[in-house]
């Protein structure tokens, strides 16, 4: 599986339906504010997705899901975060990944997320 991006100006109703009512689960969402134009800081938002993912592991193990499961499930976004892809393409100052066992998508969007 890999990860879809799309740049979003607005979250309409066709997306929020998307991913409302198109998946099986577990589902996983992660959110991370983007603004790296320099090497250091692309490394930096890697560094913070790969904590997000840690934790997401935990929380996932904490519910009993087994390892395997949960490797394969955040895959496609550790590849991400192992490659810097999805940093310092655009000036947009958010980035939202929705992970499901069939799909992932990120969104690049112009706010800033907590």
């Amino acid at each position: 599986m890999h990860v879809s991006y799309k740049d979003l100006d607005r979250f309409d109703k066709v997306e929020l339906e998307a991913l409302l009512y198109a998946w099986e689960g577990p589902c996983i969402s992660l959110f991370l504010p983007t603004a790296a134009v320099s090497g250091r800081e692309l490394q930096a938002e890697a560094r913070v997705l790969r904590r997000l993912l840690t934790q997401a592991t935990a929380q996932l193990t904490a519910q009993g899901m087994a390892t395997a499961t949960i490797e394969q499930l955040l895959s496609p976004i550790t590849t991400v975060a192992e490659s810097n892809k999805a940093f310092g393409h655009d000036q947009r100052k958010g980035l939202a990944f929705f992970v499901a066992p069939t799909c992932c998508l990120a969104y690049r969007l112009p706010l800033s997320l907590p």
